[in-house]
């Protein structure tokens, strides 16, 4: 993976930890001021940039593989961890909307999918 892959990939997890912390604590007053609306959006958007770089970087099967793994793990993870420090999601992301548990499907289908294509990849080496 490159530095400036690598760099991307940490600027989104930031910003998906910032707004997600905002999400689930809003009394923190943290000084970012926006919608709930907003926040979930900007979620999906930062998500999207994600697969989107690491689709356009195709030839680095293994580094979207490491992105996709590395990236629905720590979400879920950090997910896990504001709710059990008592935070409550403001736009309903939780273990308990069936639209999270698509969304895992959906990761897990995705990252099956290039280890599939990873391990032929090697295999042809």
């Amino acid at each position: 993976m490159r530095k400036k892959s690598v760099g991307i990939i940490i600027f989104i997890q930031l910003a998906m930890t910032i707004l997600l912390v905002y999400d689930f604590f809003p009394q923190l007053n943290i000084p970012v001021g926006i919608p709930e609306i907003m926040v979930l959006g900007i979620l999906l958007l930062l998500v999207s940039v994600g697969i989107l770089s690491s689709r356009l970087n195709s030839k680095d099967v293994r580094g979207t593989w490491v992105w996709q793994l590395a990236s629905t793990g720590y979400l879920f993870l950090l997910i896990g961890i504001l709710t059990m420090l008592g935070g409550v999601s403001q736009t309903e992301i939780s273990f308990q909307n069936p639209i999270l548990w698509v969304v895992l499907a959906i990761s897990v289908h995705e990252i099956h999918q290039q280890k599939k294509k990873l391990k032929s990849a090697t295999a042809l080496d």
